[in-house]
């Protein structure tokens, strides 16, 4: 009786040595959640997987999991059951769209709509170029043309950054140059300010930083910012520029930067001057961050029409030469003059695109 115990004994222990791991011939070690006593999956272990370039990495093991072939697809189905993707999160734009699940693209109809902004779905339809008055408008057609009772149109992109390509709109430019002032030094000479001395005279270098963007001006759209086929159009072209200024000179504090810029026109006599003028700069809704001493920034809009832009681009069959002038200032305060009113370095400049 004794030995047929221990036979019992020993078979029951090594059932349950076998049933610890039973994915053990496949080389996985899941961790199995008991709850629900199996009836859900109570625990995922590939939330530790990231994807970079073409390797799966495991931060929890720090060790490579799989290497994935480029320009195939990465699918749960196909993937092995280490390297399972998965939804990061629900969608942040779900409450915009009630009816629909917030884990489904495009709808769950990619025939019909479109993405391209990552923001929402829309239909995919074309902007189409009117060949008579050159009116840009959103048509619920994918045809490289189409004709109506408002004459012929050119299919001219899918997305506005399509149309900008195709209509020859300038590309955004990130523009930087120095400019070099100098600064008196006077007022009180008394002991308890050595540091106002008369007589003297400071070099200053302001570095300035212009961020320039051109974004077409699109109307006629709905609630929720979709675009209505035959009534969405294109109206203009609008130039962003956001202008910021720095310095290290010590004891010059900058306040503000003021101004506004122009697209350059010639004259043979005055020379160039503004032939359209911008917005006046006006402070950034948000602060600046810098290694330099003291920085300022400031932005400003100027809007052309469509006309105006095929006049300058010929068109619309090249992208134009425009020279910007920057008619900016900065406003500063200075430790070393008595005044207690805000003086100005101008950083006036022109961008040529």
């Amino acid at each position: 009786m004794n030995k047929l115990g221990l036979i019992f004994l020993f078979l029951f222990c090594y059932g349950i040595t076998l049933a610890q791991n039973p994915f053990e011939d496949y080389g996985y070690e899941p961790q199995i959640g008991t709850l629900s006593k199996g009836k859900y999956i109570e625990h995922f272990d590939n939330d530790s997987l990231v994807r970079i370039g073409t390797v799966v990495f495991n931060t929890y093991t720090n060790t490579i999991t799989k290497f994935v072939i480029e320009e195939t697809t990465f699918t749960e189905a196909g993937a092995e059951p280490t390297v399972m993707s998965r939804w990061w999160q629900a969608d942040p734009m779900a409450e915009e769209f009630p009816e629909d699940s917030p884990y489904v693209f495009v709808k769950n109809n990619p025939m019909k709509y479109v993405d391209p902004t990552g923001a929402f779905p829309i239909q995919a339809d074309d902007w189409f170029q009117n060949q008579d008055t050159g009116e840009v408008v959103y048509y619920d057609s994918t045809d490289q043309s189409l004709s109506n009772e408002d004459g012929e149109w050119q299919n001219v992109g899918a997305t506005t950054e399509e149309v900008k390509e195709t209509l020859n709109i300038s590309e955004d430019k990130n523009v930087t140059w120095n400019t070099a002032t100098a600064i008196g030094f006077g007022g009180n000479n008394s002991a308890s300010t050595p540091a106002k001395r008369a007589g003297f005279f400071g070099g200053v270098i302001i570095s300035n930083i212009a961020k320039v963007g051109f974004e077409l001006n699109v109307s006629d759209t709905g609630k929720s910012g979709e675009l209505i086929s035959g009534k969405s159009k294109i109206t203009g072209v609008n130039i962003n520029v956001t202008l910021s200024s720095q310095t290290s000179a010590p004891g010059i504090g900058f306040e503000s930067v003021t101004g506004n810029f122009g697209i350059a026109k010639y004259n043979p006599i005055l020379g160039k001057s503004n032939g359209i003028s911008s917005s006046n700069f006006s402070p950034l809704g948000y602060p600046l961050l810098s290694n330099d001493t003291t920085v300022a920034g400031a932005s400003a809009t100027m809007s052309l029409s469509m006309n105006q832009w095929a006049k300058y681009s010929k068109n619309f069959s090249q992208k134009p030469n425009l020279t910007i002038m920057m008619n900016s200032s900065v406003n500063y305060q200075s430790q070393y003059t008595s005044s207690t009113k805000s003086n100005r370095f101008s950083t006036s400049n022109q961008l040529r695109f």
